[in-house]
């Protein structure tokens, strides 16, 4: 098989893969106050990274929507929202 033969197949197979990945595509509808707990549970899992470095950024920004008390029962103490 040529390269350009291994290329093409490979494009065919790129694109079957938007397109199928497009056709699962679903709109949702959730409140406001999922949206607030899927954000906030994304916060956490990244500030709470053994790679972060910048994780007083992220405390500044839970703490405004956990509130302090908060911030340590989920952030710190890693208790489940």
């Amino acid at each position: 098989m040529s390269k350009k033969d291994l290329h093409d197949k490979n494009l065919i197979v790129g694109r079957i893969y938007q397109e199928m990945r497009k056709s699962l595509m679903v709109s949702v509808k959730i409140d406001h106050e999922q949206v607030l707990e899927l954000i906030v549970k994304d916060l956490i899992s990244k500030r709470n990274c053994p790679t972060n470095e910048i994780k007083e950024s992220f405390d500044a920004v839970l703490k405004y929507y956990l509130g302090r008390e908060d911030f340590q029962k989920y952030v710190i103490k890693g208790e489940e929202i």
